[in-house]
């Protein structure tokens, strides 16, 4: 997949048109006895949905999971992690853009919750600690039905598009399932960037500088943010690219002020300098939430699609 940029009018984080597999809902944390098969429309493959599974003793630890079965070793999982600024957001307000990847019987796709910065105990440490038990978690639960995760795209928008770039490209040799891409829409790829703290309509500067101070656990204000640049250089995947870095996708609006668009634009172009696989999609006039387009949502969907087919090595 080559490098491009691509201009569209209006879009969404919902970038995936919703296409709904016929699959049996289970509730709680059921067993493997406890639950049974349905067959998909599309296919003979059997998909069980599972909802709100614990993978840890907080709350915020489930997670749901959309699980093909049909006894296959080696096949890939999309997993998903929401938004929220770090201190907010749940795993449901995905599911318009995991719905299509849910029909495919190729791959299984889960989104997790993880616990929020603002609880006065947690921060960034603790919210990868949670990504990595979390697929942990999966793994051997997808186990108990023969099915044998080997790989995972990472997938998120705002702070959940920052986690999975950060986690894919710093943390992919710890990772239970071996990272092999990163979906990233409206991301912050580079938590030093001036505009992120003095231009963002989260707050003013003391605000973001609260907020980032949590996230990293290192008290900071506006007068002392410069001299925590090698500490916000630790949690921005920015650092981390290197010529061994997964390919990447980022979705972006022009003319975002929360995570700000000139970091996906560095990012791009550091991906380029270390010839890393990615593409960069802009989408112009629009903001962070990015409004529905039926246009972008069709080439979204097959775009997002034709590369996990790609990274997940599927050929038939």
């Amino acid at each position: 997949m080559r490098t491009r940029t691509i201009s569209i009018l209006l879009a969404a984080f919902l970038f995936l048109s919703c296409l709904t597999a016929a699959v049996l809902h289970y509730g709680g944390n059921k067993s493997p006895s406890d639950n049974t098969q349905q067959l998909t429309e599309q296919t003979d493959t059997s998909v069980l949905v599972f909802k709100n599974l614990k993978y840890g003793q907080h709350e915020n630890q489930t997670f749901d999971l959309n699980l093909p079965v049909d006894n296959r070793d080696g096949i890939g999982l999309v997993l998903f992690l929401h938004g929220g600024g770090w201190i907010g957001g749940d795993k449901t307000s995905v599911r318009n853009s995991y719905s299509v990847f849910n029909a495919n019987r190729e791959y299984a796709t889960a989104s997790i919750n993880y616990r929020f910065i603002n609880d006065g105990v947690s921060d960034i440490n603790d919210i990868i600690d949670d990504i990595t038990l979390a697929l942990s978690h999966i793994r051997r639960f997808a186990s108990d039905y023969s099915v044998n995760l080997t790989k995972v795209i990472l997938c998120g928008h705002s702070a959940g598009g920052h986690l999975s770039l950060l986690y894919a490209y710093k943390y992919k040799d710890i990772s239970p399932i071996e990272p092999v891409g990163v979906f990233a829409s409206a991301p912050v790829p580079d938590l030093s960037l001036d505009t992120f703290y003095t231009d963002n309509t989260l707050g003013d500067e003391t605000h973001m500088c609260n907020l980032i101070s949590q996230l990293c656990a290192e008290k900071f204000t506006p007068a002392t943010r410069a001299s925590k640049k090698a500490l916000l250089d630790e949690i921005s995947p920015l650092s981390y690219v290197s010529s061994a870095s997964v390919p990447t996708v980022i979705l972006h609006g022009s003319k975002d002020r929360i995570a700000p668009f000139s970091g996906s634009l560095v990012l791009s172009d550091k991906l380029s300098e270390y010839s890393v696989d990615h593409e960069l999609v802009i989408f112009e006039n629009s903001g962070h939430s990015m409004k529905n387009n039926e246009e972008t949502k069709a080439y979204a969907s097959e775009l997002m699609l034709s590369c996990a087919r790609e990274w997940f090595n599927i050929t038939n």
